[in-house]
């Protein structure tokens, strides 16, 4: 039974617009975050860039928001 249900599997198509609803929503689950504690700016800054544009800007697509940890002592 376990082998007939896999086997379902293979002979469906996802389509297109099922694929893209799914890496966009995968995309938006993203976790953008750093608690290195000793990161420099330019690290926080690329974690920014990702947010502000994780894919290509035509599938309109964020992930959650970068978070930094600065240690200011």
């Amino acid at each position: 039974m376990i082998e007939e249900r896999a086997a379902s599997f293979t002979k469906r198509s996802i389509k297109t617009s099922a694929k893209l609803a799914g890496l966009k929503m995968v995309v938006s689950m993203v976790d953008l975050t750093t608690l290195e504690g000793k990161d420099t700016p330019g690290k926080v800054a690329y974690l920014c860039r990702k947010a502000l544009q994780p894919a290509d800007p035509k599938y309109n697509v964020r992930p959650a928001p970068p978070c930094a940890f600065i240690r200011t002592w």
